[in-house]
């Protein structure tokens, strides 16, 4: 049986990727935030360890220490409670100084790096969630007329910016 690593956030979505991940036969080590992740979760995982935002050190040394070579990040951290709580360790003080940007693709793309060179690899966040996603193509009775077309452009390239 495959094991996977999750680090789990607020929301529904670690939970829906925690159950997928285990339907489909594999064993899910979570790491889970204090008033951030659902006590649910526990119920869906092989394990769970808690911890304060900000203890990354932590983090992968429990990865590391139930021989989990690839994870998933799931749900959010909210942003006020993080920085009105958030009591970094050395290696995330580390990373924060690191990231010359402090947007949310720089900190993730940065706190990535900190567990791939740690020998984990962090998978895509849809992994074992096919069935929730659309499929490419139209969703809607009818096709986008040209005009609409261009302000999906248009949104789609803001988005992307901002993201």
């Amino acid at each position: 049986m495959s094991r996977i690593g999750l680090i789990a956030g607020n929301g529904r979505f670690p939970l829906f990727f925690a159950d997928s991940a285990r339907q489909e036969g594999n064993k899910v080590i979570a790491v889970a935030f204090r008033e951030e992740t659902s006590p649910d979760l526990e119920g869906l995982v092989e394990q769970i360890h808690w911890f304060h935002v900000g203890e990354l050190q932590a983090v992968i040394d429990t990865f590391l220490k139930a021989g989990i070579n690839r994870i998933v990040m799931a749900g959010k951290i909210t942003k006020t409670h993080m920085f009105n709580h958030l009591k970094p360790d050395a290696r995330l003080k580390k990373v924060f100084e690191k990231t010359p940007i402090h947007t949310d693709d720089a900190l993730l793309k940065t706190l990535a790096a900190e567990f791939i060179s740690e020998g984990i690899h962090v998978c895509d966040s849809t992994t074992f969630l096919s069935s929730l996603l659309p499929q490419k193509g139209c969703l809607t009775t009818r096709l986008p007329s040209d005009e609409e077309m261009q302000d999906i452009k248009y949104g789609y390239e803001i988005a992307k910016t901002i993201g």
